[in-house]
C-alpha cells in the first residue's frame, strides 16, 4: 500500500506493528475465472497474506483474459498471463501492505508458467516467493530450465519460498526416492532439490480424484526448514481436484504500519478555519523559495489536520475481502470443508456425494449473495452513489507496485531511488535552451480592459449544453 501526504490521503501512518509470521495459501484452481466468487468467499474465511495459484486460466479461452479480471480487493496481483509462453497462468497475490514487487531472477530465461515476487521485511531482509506450474507434458528443455531457475533462486539474498504444481506423482518425499532411472526428469528434479538444500514440507496427497489413487504433486519448498508451521488443507476450489494448502511462514518482524483513518465527518472545520485565518502567512513564508514555502505550508496543514480531525484505528491486515460475503456463505463453505475431510477419511461414495452436494450449495450461495448485493447497489445508486462507485472501482482498478529497476547494471530497489531515476530520465528528454527566448513585437495596439458578463447570456449558454 502506498502512503502519500495525509492532505491527500484518508489514511495516516501512526505506529509500527511487528508481526512474526505470514499466512500463506496455495492451490491449483483449474480455471480461476469461473471460480472468482467461490475464491473470494474462501479467502474471507482465512484472510491470507500471500496467495499462490496455478492453472488460473481456462484451457481454451474464447477471449483473451485481462489482468484486471484476476484482481482481488486488498491485494497486489503478480501474474504471467501477458507473457507469450503463458498457457494456464500463474498468479501470486500479496497484501498491499507488504509492498511486494515482481522480479525476473534470470536473464534470457524462458521458463514457462512461473511468477517470482520479492518483499523487503525489517532490517532490509528479503523474502522471495516463487510459484511454478509444470505441465505433465513439459518438454525436457523446460524441465532443465525449471531446475536452473530453482538453482539460481537459492543463491538470492534472504529466504526462498517455492511452491507449485510440479506433476511428479511417483516421487517419494518421505524416503526421498524415485522409481525412475537417473536420466529421467523426475530424478534430475529430485537431485537438484537436494543439491540446493531445499526442504519439501508437504507430507500428504494433494491431488484426489474419485476412484483414483491420490498423489502428491503440489509441493512447497523452503530454504529454512523451521520457517513453516501449521500446514493444513481445505476443500478444493469448485470442481478442482487439488486441495487448498494453508500454512504459516515464520520470518523476521514485518515492518508494517498500523494505520488510523481520519473521520472527516466529525472534523471541527469552524475552529480549523479560524486557526488558519489567524496565521500571518507572509511572515511564515518569509520570502523563501517555492520548495521551502511549500514545506512550511504542508507542515501547517498537516498539524491542523491532526489537531482538528479525529482518527480511528484501521487494520490493514484484517480486512474483509468483499462486502457481499455474509455469514450464510461462510457457513456453507465450512460445511463443504467438513464433508470433504470426512470423505477423505472414509472414501465412502455416499460421503463423496454429500461433499458434492455441499460444494454445489456453497457455489450457489456465493452467486446468490453476490447477485443480491449488486442488485441492492443498483437500487440505491442514487441515494448512495459512493458505495456503487467503490464497488465498481474494485472490479476495474488494476494496480501493481513498480518493480526493481536497472541503472547501469545496478539494481534500484528503494522507492526514493526509483523516483529519482524516473525524474532524471524524464528531464533528459527536454531540450536545454541555452539561448535567450526571443521577444516578439506586439501584433495589436488595442487592449481589452473592460470585460462584461451578462447573467442572462450566461444562463442561456449553460441551458443549451449537453447534459
Amino acid at each position: 500500500m502506498e502512503f502519500k501526504d495525509c492532505t491527500n490521503q484518508k489514511l495516516a501512518v501512526v505506529a509500527s506493528n511487528n508481526r512474526h509470521k505470514l499466512s500463506v495459501l496455495y492451490t491449483n484452481a483449474d480455471n480461476l475465472i469461473n471460480k472468482r466468487n467461490n475464491s473470494t468467499a474462501t479467502l474471507s474465511c482465512d484472510n491470507p497474506d500471500i496467495i499462490c495459484i496455478t492453472e488460473s486460466l481456462p484451457k481454451n479461452p474464447l477471449l483473451a483474459i485481462q489482468e484486471s479480471e484476476l484482481q482481488l480487493t486488498g491485494y497486489n496481483c503478480h501474474s504471467n498471463i501477458n507473457e507469450p509462453s503463458c498457457h494456464r497462468g500463474v498468479v501470486i497475490y500479496t497484501k498491499k501492505i507488504l509492498n511486494a514487487v515482481s522480479i525476473n531472477i534470470m536473464k534470457n530465461n524462458s521458463v514457462k508458467e512461473h511468477v517470482c515476487c520479492k518483499m523487503v521485511l525489517q532490517d532490509n531482509f528479503q523474502l522471495h516467493v516463487i510459484c511454478i506450474y509444470r505441465s505433465p507434458n513439459s518438454t525436457d528443455e523446460n524441465n532443465d530450465k525449471i531446475n536452473n531457475l530453482i538453482d539460481v533462486a537459492t543463491n538470492l539474498k534472504g529466504d526462498i519460498l517455492i511452491m507449485g504444481d510440479f506433476n511428479y506423482p511417483k516421487l517419494n518425499w518421505q524416503n526421498i526416492t524415485t522409481p525412475h532411472n537417473s536420466n529421467h526428469c523426475a530424478s534430475k528434479f529430485l537431485e537438484n532439490i537436494q543439491n540446493c538444500f531445499l526442504h519439501q514440507v508437504v507430507d500428504f496427497p494433494t491431488h484426489c480424484r474419485p476412484n483414483q489413487n491420490s498423489t502428491l504433486i503440489d509441493l512447497i519448498f523452503t530454504s529454512n526448514d523451521h520457517a513453516i508451521s501449521n500446514l493444513s488443507f481445505a476443500a478444493p476450489l469448485g470442481k478442482s481436484h487439488h486441495k487448498i494448502l494453508k500454512f504459516s511462514y515464520h520470518t523476521k518482524d514485518l515492518d508494517t504500519q498500523d494505520m488510523k483513518q481520519f473521520m472527516y465527518h466529525k472534523a471541527n472545520y469552524q475552529e480549523m478555519r479560524l486557526s488558519l485565518q489567524s496565521i500571518d502567512w507572509a511572515k511564515e513564508f518569509n520570502n523563501n523559495d517555492t520548495e521551502i514555502s511549500w514545506n512550511v505550508f504542508l507542515n501547517i496543514i498537516n498539524s491542523h489536520i491532526s489537531k482538528f480531525i479525529p482518527i480511528r484505528k484501521s487494520s490493514c491486515f484484517n480486512k474483509k475481502s468483499s462486502a457481499w460475503v455474509n455469514n450464510d456463505v461462510l457457513l456453507k463453505i465450512k460445511s463443504k470443508n467438513k464433508s470433504y475431510h470426512k470423505y477423505l477419511r472414509t472414501k465412502d461414495p455416499t460421503d463423496y456425494k454429500t461433499y458434492v452436494k455441499h460444494r454445489n450449495q456453497s457455489k450457489n450461495h456465493c452467486r446468490k449473495a453476490m447477485k443480491s448485493f449488486e442488485k441492492s447497489l443498483a437500487k440505491e445508486v442514487k441515494s448512495n452513489p459512493k458505495a456503487f462507485f467503490k464497488y465498481a472501482k474494485e472490479k476495474l482498478q488494476y494496480s501493481k507496485n513498480i518493480p526493481d529497476l536497472v541503472d547501469e547494471d545496478k539494481i534500484v530497489e528503494k522507492d526514493e531511488k526509483k523516483a529519482e531515476l524516473f525524474n532524471d530520465f524524464f528531464c533528459s528528454v527536454f531540450t536545454n535552451e541555452s539561448a535567450k527566448i526571443p521577444i516578439h513585437d506586439k501584433k495589436c495596439n488595442s487592449e481589452l480592459d473592460d470585460v462584461q458578463f451578462i447573467v442572462e447570456n450566461v444562463e442561456k449558454r449553460l441551458s443549451i449544453l449537453d447534459r
